[in-house]
């Protein structure tokens, strides 16, 4: 598979530049060309901001209806960054960008000929398409540069959300103030039309690329595409991105409370014409610019450093910063005052800019990072509905200096919500790497031909409400093989099973199943796709009959009567006393054959793995032994097999490799001899529940 280099187009002069020094000799037209395309998106929003007060006068409509035009506007930006964020995860994302620019074009070049208030909504719910799609910038970049320049990669591209915005308000200040405000919206329009051209000749990378890569391989299968539903599940069980993402949706409201009252406020208070205040939107670019850099190379070496704890401190600081900044801004008894808090503002809240994005790439499996990117600008837009008119209609009837000091309490909250994501970041950081590389290695196996682990658990975390139970546990079973799991009571050897099962659903970790991640799946999914548990004890349905027993084992595959016909065949010849007492009430039956039937409806449901949970509990030992050939007999026709087993003489009779396990977490796994000469960890109740199975009790 071509790299993300070679894929970019040739004989561009100019753009094609290498920027080697910072990208380590990557092709710089990709991030050229993105870049650009967030900046000029950019440059309607800007316009709009710094020119409502003539707008306003204009169409002669006050403040407060202007922020009520902004609500249906943001609630469909809220929104299609989860629609484009799905799409980019399942279709080409160049293409989708092309869209959402060819909308935002048309949209700011018809804003310059615009007579009323519902044409003006109808063309900002237009230009909105495009702030969808922003997400799908940030997955590309994470899929065309390796992971030691995305600092650098997103440096550049957020910068152009500053230098955009400035460009744009003092462009926009200027022609506004001379030839008035429609023509500054036809003159900021242009650059949509170019920028059309250039997007057309990229191409979109494999999801996953850089990654598969920097663990040394060249070609990468494609990873596997998940739903809506289990990625929303995926992305809630990221504790840091949940936490992360409600931050950054406050600290963006605070934003959109102040921000579109900036140009009220300075207009209303110190008297600013336009081509003025666009020289103060547009003069902290440089601080702006270098903040950006500064924080994205600390941020990538904290990052390569594994200290995103640390990274995602330093933002909520940042917030702390920005908080008292626009509390100065409110109170500023000048406009000197005011013009250097709002610098000091927007210098801080920059330096944030590149770390979050290098941490929203490093906290999302490859495979849903565009989704993640599309919950993110979701996050951010969130609370905008009702910050954005509040923030004009305090303006209106108290001052716009109100508006700016309500902003305050706003990032001191988004703070405390990033300080709490510090918590897990590291972890979550390391489970996403994980995943995508136990993805992309199950896949690239799979498409070489070699084998590939039937069951594959790694770093699963379990807990009850607020209590957990496994801690990071790593588990593997291959094709044919049978394991023991092996512990004491309380050890979470049946949480274990359940979360495998899809019964209960992790914290974090995953649960791979020939080598795709199912650790969000719901039982009935697990169940489908063979994953079958065999319950010791109680198992059956007591009321019904053994041949309705056999029946309701198979019931995932109702539809497929040849399969239930032979599946009924095979059990019945392996468990030929049941043949005998088909019509017979379930609960009638013995000990042993009650725990034969259960055995049976498991291999009725076409296992990929059985999991047989206390398998001689309650039972004699000659019942026992009968049931040790059956499983023997299992073993034979190749299926998978987790026994768990508080009898050691039980379990290590059957299974050529251990796992035991201990307050949640593994403490041993290798060969079953191995484990006999483990005296530290087969001791106490363990060592006598042993004894008993070896003395004819029953194990348990």
């Amino acid at each position: 598979m071509a790299t993300a280099t070679a894929q970019t187009p040739a004989g561009t002069p100019g753009v094609r530049e290498r920027l080697r020094s910072g990208l380590a000799g990557e092709s710089a037209y990709p991030l050229a060309v993105l870049t650009l395309v967030f900046a000029v998106e950019t440059f309607d929003t800007a316009a709009f901001g710094l020119l409502t007060p003539e707008i306003a006068a204009d169409l002669r409509i006050d403040a407060s209806t202007i922020g009520l035009l902004f609500i249906p506007q943001l609630l469909l930006g809220m929104l299609l960054p989860i629609v484009f964020g799905y799409l980019g995860d399942h279709v080409n994302r160049i293409r989708l960008i092309l869209v959402a620019l060819v909308a935002w074009t048309i949209a700011t070049l018809l804003t310059s000929v615009v007579t009323g208030v519902a044409v003006l909504l109808a063309l900002r719910l237009l230009a909105s398409a495009s702030k969808g799609a922003n997400g799908i910038n940030g997955s590309l970049l994470a899929d065309y540069y390796a992971t030691g320049v995305r600092g650098v990669a997103y440096g550049m591209y957020t910068s152009a959300g500053l230098w955009g915005t400035a460009l744009a308000s003092v462009i926009a200040g200027f022609v506004a103030e001379h030839w008035g405000w429609r023509v500054a919206f036809i003159v900021l329009g242009v650059p949509g039309v170019l920028l059309i051209v250039a997007t057309m000749r990229l191409r979109d990378p494999a999801r996953g690329l850089r990654e598969a890569q920097e663990a040394g391989s060249d070609e990468t299968p494609p990873l596997r595409e998940l739903g809506p539903i289990r990625t929303a599940r995926q992305l809630l069980r990221i504790r840091s991105f949940k936490w992360l993402c409600a931050g950054a949706s406050v600290g963006f409201a605070a934003v959109a409370l102040a921000g579109p009252a900036l140009a009220f406020y300075f207009s209303a208070v110190f008297d600013v014409q336009p081509f003025i205040r666009g020289v103060i939107a547009g003069s902290a670019l440089p601080l702006q610019i270098a903040a950006l850099f500064i924080g994205g190379v600390f941020g990538q070496r904290l990052l390569k450093a594994g200290r995103s704890d640390v990274v995602v401190s330093l933002t909520a600081a940042i917030y702390v910063v920005a908080a008292a900044c626009y509390l100065a801004m409110a109170l500023a008894p000048n406009i000197a005052v005011a013009v250097a808090a709002l610098f000091a503002a927007e210098t801080f809240t920059s330096l944030a800019g590149v770390p979050l994005y290098l941490l929203i790439a490093s906290l999302i499996p490859a495979n849903i990072r565009t989704q993640g990117f599309g919950v993110l600008a979701f996050s951010l837009l969130a609370l905008s509905p009702i910050s954005v008119p509040v923030g004009l209609a305090l303006g209106d009837n108290y001052g716009f200096r109100y508006s700016l000091a309500a902003a305050a309490p706003l990032f001191l909250l988004a703070a405390l919500f990033i300080w709490i994501s510090s918590r897990f970041s590291r972890h979550d950081v390391l489970r996403a790497t994980k995943i995508t590389l136990a993805e992309l290695e199950a896949r690239e196996r799979r498409a070489s031909g070699d084998s590939v682990g039937v069951l594959d658990v790694r770093g699963l975390d379990v807990s009850y409400g607020s209590v957990q139970v496994l801690f990071d546990v790593d588990f593997h079973v291959a094709q044919g093989e049978t394991v023991a799991l092996l512990g004491t009571n309380g050890a979470g050897k049946s949480t274990l099973l359940r979360a495998v099962a899809g019964l209960v659903t992790p914290s974090s970790g995953m649960v791979l199943l020939d080598g795709e991640d199912m650790s969000s799946s719901e039982a009935e999914v697990m169940s489908s796709r063979g994953v079958v548990t065999v319950p010791g004890g109680n198992g059956i349905f007591a009321k019904l009959s053994v041949e309705q027993n056999l029946m309701l084992g198979g019931y995932a595959h109702w539809r497929d009567e040849d399969h239930l016909r032979q599946a009924r065949s095979d059990v019945l010849e392996l468990f030929p006393v049941l043949a005998d007492r088909l019509g017979q009430q379930a609960g009638t039956l013995s000990g042993g054959e009650q725990q034969m039937l259960t055995l049976a409806q498991g291999l009725m449901a076409k296992p990929r793995v059985l999991m047989i949970d206390e398998l001689s509990l309650g039972l004699a030992p000659a019942v026992v032994q009968d049931l040790l050939g059956v499983v023997a007999e299992i073993q034979a026709r190749g299926i998978p097999m987790i026994i768990v087993e508080q009898s050691v003489n039980i379990a290590l009779s059957v299974a050529s490799r251990a796992y035991f396990m201990e307050k949640g977490e593994i403490r041993f796994e290798g060969p079953t001899e191995e484990l006999l000469g483990r005296t530290d960890l087969l001791r106490s109740i363990f060592l006598e529940g042993a004894t008993r199975s070896g003395e004819g009790g029953n194990g348990r």
